[in-house]
């Protein structure tokens, strides 16, 4: 694949990203998440979230695990959250 084709690629995965269905609000600064009518009150501030973050590297590095194992951990977290 060249360059031009993967950073045309990498830019819809963008645009995508940014459009309503698949945009995420930052929590750490928004209103308390609503899920299926119930207000869910989200006390993750950023503290608590790097201690998060931390916890799924120890536990990764503990086990062995592969380092994109805590990216991903971390991203649905903040997919969750969001």
């Amino acid at each position: 694949m060249k360059r031009d084709e993967i950073m045309d690629r990498i830019a819809a995965m963008r645009r995508q990203e940014e459009s309503p269905p698949y945009r995420c609000r930052d929590y750490l600064r928004g209103p308390p998440n609503n899920r299926g009518g119930a207000a869910v009150v989200v006390s993750v501030d950023a503290t608590c979230r790097t201690r998060m973050i931390d916890w799924c590297r120890a536990v990764s590095d503990a086990l062995d695990l592969s380092p994109e194992t805590s990216h991903v951990a971390s991203s649905y977290a903040d997919r969750y959250l969001s």
